[in-house]
C-alpha cells in the first residue's frame, strides 16, 4: 500500500492584474500563472521546425491563456489595429509572466539608498536590475527547452540579445527593426 505524502500544493489568490494596451485596459486571466510559459515551452518542443501552423497555434493558445476571456477579442482587435508583430506579442506575454512570477520588469528607483556595487562608468553599470532579471528569465527558459530543440534555444538567445540591445540604446531602435522585421 502506498504511503501518503499528505496535503501538497500552495493555494494562490486569483490574479487581479490589468495593463494599458494602446489606450484600452486589458485584464490578465485570473487563472494565469508562470506555468502558462512552461506549457507553451513544452508544446513548442513538440512542434516540428517546418510546421509553422502548429507553432502559431501554440503561440496563440499561450497568449490567449494570459488574457481574460472577456477581453481576448478586444485585445486581438487592438493588436491588429496597431499592426503588432509576433515579437511584440511575445514580449507582452513575457511582461505578463514576469508580473505573475514576481520578477521585476523595471530597474529599481535611483532614490534607493546604499552604495552602488560598480563604478558608474564601468560596463556593468549599463546592466540594470531589469537586464539581470531578463537574463535570468532567459536562462530559465533555456533550461526548459529540450537539447534536441536547438532552434528554440537560438530564438531565446536572439530575443535576449534584442532586449539587451533595446536596454543599451535606451529604446531608440524598435524591436522589429533590431530583429530585421522592418527597415
Amino acid at each position: 500500500m502506498a504511503r501518503s505524502l499528505g496535503s501538497l500544493g500552495t493555494p494562490h489568490e486569483p490574479v487581479a492584474l490589468t495593463f494599458d494596451y494602446f489606450g484600452v485596459i486589458i485584464r490578465v486571466n485570473e487563472n494565469a500563472s508562470d506555468l502558462d510559459l512552461v506549457g507553451f515551452m513544452l508544446e513548442a518542443a513538440d512542434v516540428e521546425v517546418v510546421d509553422e501552423q502548429k507553432a502559431m497555434q501554440a503561440t496563440a493558445r499561450y497568449l490567449k491563456g494570459l488574457i481574460a476571456e472577456g477581453d481576448w477579442d478586444t485585445f486581438w482587435r487592438t493588436a491588429k489595429a496597431n499592426r503588432q508583430t509576433l515579437p511584440d506579442l511575445l514580449l507582452l506575454g513575457e511582461r505578463v509572466i514576469e508580473a505573475l512570477a514576481g520578477v521585476p520588469t523595471t530597474p529599481p528607483s535611483d532614490s534607493v539608498g546604499g552604495r552602488p556595487s560598480t563604478h558608474s562608468k564601468s560596463k556593468a553599470a549599463s546592466s540594470s536590475q531589469r537586464g539581470k532579471s531578463e537574463a535570468d528569465l532567459a536562462r530559465r527558459a533555456l533550461a526548459l527547452v529540450p537539447e534536441a530543440r536547438a532552434d528554440i534555444k537560438e530564438f531565446i538567445v536572439q530575443a535576449q540579445e534584442v532586449r539587451q540591445a533595446a536596454q543599451d540604446d535606451g529604446g531608440a531602435t524598435t524591436t522589429a527593426a533590431r530583429m530585421g522585421i522592418v527597415g
